[in-house]
């Protein structure tokens, strides 16, 4: 062999020899996922904070739901219906409650805010909006509907804390 073949092959041994080093490329890529997950820093909610944006979520919702429903004069509570439908990746669930019967069907929370919102109207406290947990993670926000002093209805909404917290 010549001193040209020589050079060739220590040339294709040096091309080829990084090539036979996976290790190398596997450790950059491991230092880059490890820069990458220092420079991102997990934030730290509070549960006040979750709360506040499930409550400004569901003012959201509300005022949404308010549109898709509207309440004719005179209202007739069987006569309620919804015009269209929300597509939010918060909303897990919405209802609108304008009779005990309605309120019975639902259970559980919903009937006892209902219950709530009637006993207060009759004793001529202010009505506002409501915010209580049912489960690690679902919320139920419920709002008012009056007309003057009367007492129309109420809209039930279901908020899904981890897509509240997505969000954030």
């Amino acid at each position: 062999m010549t001193w040209r073949g020589y050079f060739f092959c220590l040339y294709l041994l040096g091309l080829l020899a990084p090539a036979c080093m996976p290790e190398r490329r596997e450790r950059t890529q491991t230092e880059a996922l490890q820069g990458e997950m220092r420079a991102k820093k997990l934030k730290r909610l509070t549960k006040s904070q979750i709360t506040a944006a499930c409550q400004a979520e569901g003012e959201l919702l509300a005022q949404q739901l308010a549109e898709i429903m509207p309440l004719d004069s005179p209202f007739v509570c069987a006569k309620a219906r919804f015009t269209a439908a929300i597509n939010a990746p918060t909303l897990a669930d919405y209802d609108f409650i304008c009779s005990d019967s309605v309120a019975q069907a639902l259970g559980g929370k919903p009937l006892q805010v209902w219950q709530a919102y009637q006993t207060a109207q009759q004793q001529k406290l202010p009505l506002g909006p409501n915010l209580q947990q049912l489960s690690d993670s679902l919320m139920l926000y419920t709002v008012p509907v009056q007309r003057g002093p009367a007492l129309l209805g109420m809209w039930n909404i279901v908020i899904s804390k981890p897509q509240v917290i997505r969000q954030l």
